[in-house]
């Protein structure tokens, strides 16, 4: 195959969407949502945007007969950062740092192993942006409406010869600034390969590859940008950005150059059933016959499409994608006339398997036999367990009723047969169970009439007896925490703010806006009169919790600050930088104390011990390392995990710590010696939340095989095994009094059970998407969650109980 099939073919299996071999934009623009377009030899050409107006400067092409855009009004691109370093496919091992996930930066590189005669490696020298909407059958229904104007206009309008399953409708992109891609497109069985990063970056090949000595297969390559080289050589070293604190890997490429090279797509794909609709092409051509933009400069060049060469394009080559496996599926599984599916179909059934991507897709969805839904349009999807948001009507003295649920009569037809009533979150009107109250305090810096206006607007919305939608996160959640006193919850998003919330009313109080990129760890003080942030900017900061007001920047220089941890006594905080790096800060000064260094990949936790005299961090180097809390000096380093570790946790007398890992195992290590007590070897899948109860008699593991476990930690015996019908499990926690167990399920549901009998209490259903965090309030009566649908809940148990 050619080098740009094997690629996507190869890529395509790590989940990011279908990857681009030439992601630079063609001479029909960059790659936005709502793009109706083709991929050819590694590159995708847009036709037309199907959510632009017809007279929008993006309709190079114009659009077709009896085109109305798609209302997207309603719909929020969820936008999320991905960290520089190397995306490979499953046949390449990573040899430099014998297989560990670590972030590479600008200037690293790396050395990888094919285990297969084809693989595929994207390096990101500055990492990348993520924008997509979530799949919804109203975008969907959008296609089945259109997409045989769609292909006549490509056929018939413009002369290219395209089957109709090759037309894709663009639901999201990631760019980045600047790439590097290989392929070994066959015979690549032990063959290395070399990755030089140049840190001089664009001007010549931004990477280097090199084959090492004992390899007899060189693979292909391709690199970028390679346009406006010249002018971008000339800007650099004229001026650096001026801002507010320190910048991300992007942003400060971003001066020099625009973050428009799309290496990943995101879409939906249709196939008709034989027969139901006839086939007609009637020309053979291809884009080097669609009219050129004046300011296109062909001689620019492509990887991708040759528009100088008339016989270039007389066949386009059907890009190799498993979404085609999925319409298959659909067609000979169900009496559908026409298919619908889109990227994340096999990502989704993955994760509520708990099982990694498919090698061969026929045979994975052969063997799952996942439900097909047909609807009365003979329009056939795969069925996902999703919750369906119900139209509740808002009852109050003005009829007033809520914004998402008003079709305007272009969209009535939309939402018939549509069981997501809106992809909008669902937002207050001014219904009379609605909590109603201004900021008691307004000393903030952020306080004024607008300010008021937005606060009343993004208040509580009792949806039920027992829950409370707390809506006015405007990116997705990314992390979430609950203060010792009960009073408040704290939430941070990818858009770079911080909300602060009334725990009581779920009313929103603080708007704090001091980051500049997505907040990955929050965590308050022991006493709640602070709360700390980390994000992707590079800082860390000290909030007071009653003004809303910055108290003191902590930039230890480490990069982007993953997670963060008070000590018991409130004096010191611990933070986690990219660098690899621990930091220990004085919290009256805000000063470091000391710096500890000897993990070798991202760590991805760190904790106090319940005395105060111990940290502990876990990294994605297979290894958690125990620090003296005081001085930084090393008291232990716990090895046996052969897996990222992604939860941990202190026995209450601080003398054992569990890690669950990767590797499906939970293990218990004494803190001091470093010694493996006990190895729970319960789970099939990953285990994502570990936890000891109040008495430290047990052991939680909660793990993506749709199971919690709960063990003897001295013995490891089992105690109470919970099936969660094989649904994934994303979050867990021990309620404070450890009588009570939640856990997140892959139907985006939480679940709550005795942990004592392992029987279930209840079923809280209303996120309309994957629950990534979950926290109980301190006397055990709440819970709150936090979800990708960039919504959080907050449940009042004593009302459902």
């Amino acid at each position: 195959m050619a080098a740009y099939n094997v690629y996507a073919e190869q890529l395509s299996r790590i989940g990011y969407g279908y990857p681009l071999w030439d992601p630079e934009p063609t001479e029909y623009g960059e790659v936005i949502i709502g793009d109706v377009g083709f991929v050819s030899e590694g590159a995708f050409y847009r036709l037309f945007n199907a959510t632009r107006p017809a007279d929008d400067t993006s309709q190079k092409l114009r659009v077709p007969d009896g085109y109305r855009p798609l209302p997207s009004e309603s719909y929020a691109p969820k936008k999320r950062s991905i960290a520089p370093g190397h995306l490979h496919s499953q046949t390449l091992t990573d040899i430099s740092v014998n297989g560990s996930f670590t972030v590479h930066g600008a200037g690293a590189g790396g050395q990888f192993k094919c285990t297969d005669d084809q693989g595929a490696l994207l390096v990101l020298k500055h990492g990348a942006e993520r924008e997509a909407l979530h799949p919804s059958r109203r975008m969907a229904n959008y296609m089945r409406r259109n997409y045989a104007s769609w292909w006549k206009f490509a056929t018939e309008t413009h002369g290219l010869e395209l089957a109709k399953e090759e037309l894709l409708f663009i639901r999201g992109h990631v760019k980045a600034p600047e790439w590097a891609v290989a392929a070994f497109v066959h015979s690549g069985q032990s063959a290395k390969i070399s990755l030089k990063a140049d840190a001089s970056g664009i001007g010549s090949a931004a990477f280097s590859f090199s084959h090492s000595s004992d390899a007899t297969v060189t693979p292909a390559q391709n690199w970028g940008p390679k346009k406006k080289v010249a002018e971008t050589q000339s800007r650099k070293g004229k001026g650096k950005h001026k801002g507010k604190g320190p910048q991300t890997a992007v942003s400060d490429v971003a001066v020099e150059q625009k973050v428009d090279q799309c290496v990943f797509l995101h879409y939906y794909k249709v196939k008709v059933r034989l027969g139901f609709w006839p086939t007609v092409i009637q020309a053979a051509a291809g884009p080097h016959d669609l009219p050129q933009s004046p300011d296109d400069d062909p001689a620019a060049g492509q990887a991708g499409l040759d528009v100088n060469d008339p016989m270039e394009l007389l066949e386009i080559e059907q890009a190799i994608d498993p979404v085609d496996d999925v319409l298959d599926y659909i067609l000979n599984n169900s009496n559908a006339t026409v298919a619908i599916a889109h990227d994340e179909d096999i990502v989704m059934l993955c994760q509520h398997h708990g099982v990694e991507y498919p090698k061969n897709v026929v045979a994975f969805l052969a063997e799952l036999q996942p439900q097909v839904e047909v609807n009365e349009d003979g329009l056939g999807m795969l069925m996902h367990d999703e919750i369906v948001l119900q139209e509740t009507t808002v009852d109050n003295e003005q009829g007033v009723s809520h914004p998402a649920l008003d079709a305007r009569p272009e969209e009535e037809a939309e939402r018939e047969g549509d069981s997501l009533a809106s992809d909008a979150p669902l937002t207050g009107g001014d219904d009379k169970d609605d909590i109603q109250s201004r900021p008691e305090d307004t000393r903030d810096g952020y306080h004024s009439a607008a300010s008021d206006t937005f606060l009343n607007q993004h208040k509580a919305v009792r949806i039920d007896g027992y829950s409370l939608l707390l809506d006015g996160q405007a990116g997705g959640v990314c992390a979430l925490a609950y203060s010792p006193d009960g009073r408040y919850i704290a939430s941070g998003s990818e858009d770079a703010e911080v909300v602060i919330w009334e725990a009581a009313t779920g009313r929103m109080l603080r708007r704090l806006k001091e980051h500049s990129d997505t907040v990955c760890t929050l965590t308050f003080s022991p006493d709640s009169t602070e709360l700390a942030s980390g994000a992707r900017d590079g800082l860390a900061i000290l909030w007071n919790v009653e003004t809303g007001k910055m108290r003191a920047p902590l930039d230890g220089g480490g990069g982007f600050v993953y997670s963060l941890a008070f000590s018991p006594d409130g004096k010191a905080i611990v933070s986690t930088s990219v660098d690899f790096s621990l930091r220990i800060w004085d919290v009256a000064s805000a000063t470091v104390r000391s710096t500890c260094t000897g993990h070798h990949g991202l760590i991805m936790l760190v904790q106090y011990s319940p005395d105060n005299k111990m940290i502990v961090s876990a990294s994605a180097d297979y290894s958690t390392h125990v620090w003296n809390a005081e001085d930084g000096s090393a008291v232990s380093v716990l090895r046996g995990h052969t897996g990222v570790i992604y939860s941990l946790a202190f026995s209450p007398d601080a003398r054992r710590l569990v890690t669950g890992s990767d590797d499906g195992t939970a293990r218990i290590w004494n803190t001091h010696t470093g010694d493996e007590l006990v190895t729970l070897r319960e789970h099939s899948g990953s285990v994502w939340a570990v936890a000891f109860s109040p008495d430290g008699k047990r052991v939680m593991s909660a793990a993506s095989d749709g199971t919690v476990k709960v063990c003897d930690s001295y013995s490891g015996d089992r105690l109470v095994a919970v099936e969660s019908n094989d649904s994934l499990v994303n979050a867990a926690a021990f309620s404070p009094d450890g009588k009570l167990i939640c856990a997140s399920v892959g139907d985006n549901t939480l679940r709550v059970w005795d942990a004592d009998t392992g029987r279930l209490v209840t079923q809280l259903s209303g996120h309309n998407d994957k629950v990534s965090h979950l926290k109980f309030s301190p006397d055990g009566e709440r819970i709150v969650s936090s979800s990708d649908d960039s919504t959080l809940r907050l449940w009042d148990l004593r009302r459902e109980a």
